[in-house]
């Protein structure tokens, strides 16, 4: 049918999840990539040490559930 497969940690052995991911949800981006590097923490100054805190900012919206279908595989 042409759709790519795509794995997941979400779902269990035997079940799957279609539909039109386009049209089902919007992905909205509140923030780019942020990388902060300090010495300021702890003895970092003094071991000579740096610490990074790196953050991204997202949200996603289900408009349209009715176009995602799930399921699960009987195996006999």
């Amino acid at each position: 049918w042409g759709l790519d497969v795509i794995p997941t940690l979400s779902h269990s052995a035997g079940e799957w999840m279609c539909g039109n991911f386009q049209m089902a949800a919007t992905l909205y981006d509140r923030q780019e990539h942020e990388v902060l590097i300090s010495s300021e923490h702890g003895n970092n100054f003094i071991e000579g040490m740096k610490t990074m805190k790196g953050s991204k900012r997202l949200a996603l919206a289900n408009k349209r559930p009715a176009a995602l279908v799930t399921g699960g595989f009987t195996f006999a």
